[in-house]
């Protein structure tokens, strides 16, 4: 069986694109998709690091997030 899209399927162009949320894993997306996933990703990203950058909701934070939060603050 071929590679094939995560979203939508189809086996034309696939490429992979890196978690965020945990960069050694990789879902793979065809040329169609892959912007909007982009997109996505790095809004949900951007929403992460907005939402936690609140002390109150970083201490409730378990320690493998605050490590995330914190790698994350240092690659902007």
């Amino acid at each position: 069986m071929g590679k094939a899209c995560f979203y939508c399927r189809g086996r034309q162009n696939v490429q992979k694109l890196y978690s965020w949320k945990e960069p050694e894993y990789f879902r793979l997306y065809c040329r169609d998709c892959i912007d909007r996933i982009k997109k996505e990703e790095w809004k949900s990203k951007e929403e992460f690091l907005d939402y936690y950058s609140n002390k109150v909701h970083y201490n409730r934070l378990d320690d493998k997030s605050k490590e995330l939060f914190q790698r994350l603050k240092r690659e902007e």
